[in-house]
């Protein structure tokens, strides 16, 4: 019996071996210092890759039978850990192979700024498979020595600059004082990236409802009546669920007085403002769709045709919206806010009323990622 789950424990472990996907070099230039693999930018088919960026060599990763729809992002992972590990800092997707389950792509070098929308994450491979399977804008040239050279001359000096602010901060260490000028460019770019945040702009607009009782000027007492609303919100992302933002939003309504009543009202209008700060929150329901929701605290201000009112509201809000594109996100938003203000010195309100109002909203939204 043991034999047999000896085996049967060897047959499940060989067969998830034989199955992870597999990733191979060919490098035409060498002895470059190896890469954080959070420096390395990924380039799809539609890209336009930098004419800066110079080609050192090529990588292969075999989906060895798995479909790479269903692991693409763990290929990828793989193709930028070997781009990084040959001192590359740039991945060029040549051609992703979906019936031989494969992905082929080239290894390049670029001096210059690091573009961190470009970095893996969750976003950049659902953007990268939407692109087209094979690239068929022109291929990246190949360094030459004298680049290769430079390139290499540099890291050395980079090395030594380095290791001589280690000795000497090894030299004063009896008198310790917090200064991290000696730390490497490797260190903080991983320390960049644990605390990376992400900040967003989204405008909303849409029918809002007030769902609360109305005491109107005239005299009449009404329910949900329909306006419409627009919304602005900014959102800080904290890295990849969470986050803080700041809301604004207005609301407005035309009323009309029935003939019937005798009133010096007949066409007139009320509007709600708010503006405070709130909490986000979001997850991945697909690799297009995401869930957000918001809850926030902030000031709100009621006007009509007898005067203004100033008070507090809470404004909660729950979305869905689609990746359309690299910075864009569509989708739409169900919006509640509820308002409360001061009631007069004297003021007696029936039924345990409140001096306040509910707005309910259904906005259409679109997210700017900056």
């Amino acid at each position: 019996m043991n034999r047999i789950k000896e085996y049967m424990l060897f047959s499940l472990v060989a067969a998830m071996v034989g199955c992870s996907p597999k990733v191979t070099s060919e490098m035409q230039m060498w002895d470059f210092e190896p890469q954080p693999t959070n420096k390395v930018m990924i380039f799809g088919a539609n890209d336009d890759v930098p004419a800066e960026a110079k080609a050192i060599g090529r990588v292969f990763v075999d989906g060895k039978g798995a479909s790479v729809r269903k692991q693409y992002g763990k290929m990828l992972n793989l193709a930028v850990k070997e781009t990084a590990r040959k001192g590359g800092n740039v991945l060029v997707i040549d051609t992703v192979d979906v019936k031989n389950n494969c992905v082929k792509s080239t290894v390049a070098y670029v001096d210059g700024m690091l573009a961190d929308s470009l970095t893996l994450s969750d976003r950049r491979v659902r953007q990268l498979l939407k692109m087209k399977t094979i690239r068929r804008k022109p291929s990246v040239q190949q360094m030459n020595a004298a680049q290769q050279q430079a390139i290499i001359s540099g890291q050395e000096e980079q090395r030594q600059q380095e290791m001589e602010m280690l000795a000497q901060a090894s030299i004063n260490q009896d008198n310790y004082v917090e200064d991290d000028s000696w730390e490497s460019e490797t260190s903080k770019a991983v320390i960049k990236d644990k605390s990376k945040e992400e900040y967003t702009l989204k405008v909303a607009v849409g029918p809002m409802w007030t769902i609360s009782k109305m005491c109107f000027p005239d005299g009449s007492d009404r329910y949900g009546l329909r306006g419409y609303g627009m919304s602005l919100s900014y959102a800080m992302i904290k890295g990849q669920n969470w986050g803080f933002g700041f809301d604004a939003q207005y609301y407005r309504k035309n009323v009309t007085t029935p003939d019937n009543m005798l009133t010096l009202y007949k066409n007139w209008d009320y509007s709600v403002s708010y503006a405070g700060p709130c909490v986000v929150a979001r997850t991945s329901i697909s690799d297009s769709f995401r869930f957000f929701a918001s809850l926030g605290v902030g000031l709100s201000y009621y006007r009509d045709i007898e005067g203004t009112e100033l008070g507090y509201a809470f404004r909660e809000s729950f979305g869905l919206e689609y990746t359309a594109s690299k910075h864009v996100d569509v989708g739409v938003d169900l919006v509640f806010l509820e308002s409360r203000y001061q009631a007069a010195g004297m003021t007696e309100l029936p039924n345990g009323d409140k001096i306040g109002i509910n707005n309910l909203g259904l906005m259409a939204t679109l997210r700017y990622n900056l």
